[in-house]
């Protein structure tokens, strides 16, 4: 009888309670990327990022690191240092971010490509003898997979030296892949790649480019509601953390809440959204926007919805 009593009471409660807090118990995960391209470390950039921190004190940022930043020709290193520093919280998180840069790829020994490249026209005449550095546009699938491995190991090497711990999360410069890479990431130890990204997202933005064409081919099946997957390599097993919501240069606020909306209500996991230091101070309102928007909904529905770091691994 008592049983009996016990089971009537805690289906009332379930009847009583808002529909929202029936949600699954395990909340939805928001990671917070920033890709360091590596080009330029300007203020107005840095200073839009404090503003953000600032504002969100309580949203962890993963960092996808660009190594070049300390491989340019008559770098300070410690100047550079303390500019990234200046916008790091104890609670963030460091990854790797790699692009094409001649700087960085003679560094680690590696003899710098000049083609293919997805700039618009191809490569853009001002860059053509490096005075300063070059590189961004070409994509590093263009190179072997020895080549690849000696880049990523210096990259981890020069930013561990400047004290960015952890690095086990990689993202492509211009989300490009190949094999090779892949191989090169788990032979190197890396847990994670975030490369895989929804075209769709885009395509307006990207119109006309090579970049676009060879995204298609390798993320085709990839859509807002792909979650982590393991991918088997020939060096071993990677997870494929798919960049689902893209970076704010691409979606406004709306469309990244669209993809949290849309994640909540089919109970998924994980959602990666993330904004580009370069270009920080251009899209501050769109990043801004989202993250107090995500407040709102969190406070006026209930969603179970967290901010969070990159796990190692995945359920």
């Amino acid at each position: 009888m008592k049983q009996n009593t016990w089971m009537r009471c805690l289906l009332l409660l379930l009847l009583w309670m808002p529909t929202s807090w029936l949600q699954a118990a395990e909340p939805l995960r928001i990671i917070m990327t920033v890709d360091w391209e590596g080009d330029d470390l300007r203020p107005e950039n840095l200073e839009a990022m404090a503003r953000l921190r600032r504002e969100f004190p309580d949203v962890p940022l993963l960092h996808y690191m660009n190594a070049a930043y300390f491989t340019k020709p008559g770098v300070d290193r410690a100047a550079v240092r303390a500019q990234i520093q200046s916008v790091v919280r104890k609670k963030d998180q460091f990854g790797v971010h790699i692009h094409g840069w001649k700087s960085l790829f003679e560094a680690a020994g590696v003899t710098h490509r000049t083609k293919p490249s997805w700039a618009r026209g191809g490569r853009p005449e001002s860059v053509q003898d490096c005075r300063l550095d070059c590189g961004w546009e070409i994509p590093i699938n263009a190179y072997t997979y020895d080549e690849l491995r000696k880049v990523l190991k210096t990259s981890r090497v020069l930013l561990k030296e400047q004290g960015f711990p952890g690095l086990q999360h990689f993202r492509a410069g211009g989300w490009v892949t190949s094999p090779d890479l892949l191989e090169a990431l788990a032979a190197e130890g890396f847990r994670t790649d975030s490369s895989a990204v929804p075209v769709p997202f885009l395509a307006s933005e990207l119109r006309g480019t090579e970049l676009l064409s060879w995204l298609r081919s390798y993320w085709a099946d990839i859509t807002p509601q792909s979650q982590p997957y393991r991918v088997k390599t020939a060096e071993g097993l990677l997870w494929q953390v798919p960049n689902n919501a893209a970076l704010a240069d691409y979606m406004t606020a709306e469309a990244t809440l669209k993809v949290v909306q849309d994640a909540w209500k089919r109970g998924q996991p994980y959602v990666i959204a993330g904004f580009h230091q370069e270009t920080a101070d251009d899209w501050y309102d769109r990043v801004s926007g989202f993250l107090r928007s995500l407040q709102k909904l969190t406070k006026e529905q209930k969603a179970l919805i967290v901010f969070d770091i990159m796990p190692e691994s995945f359920p």
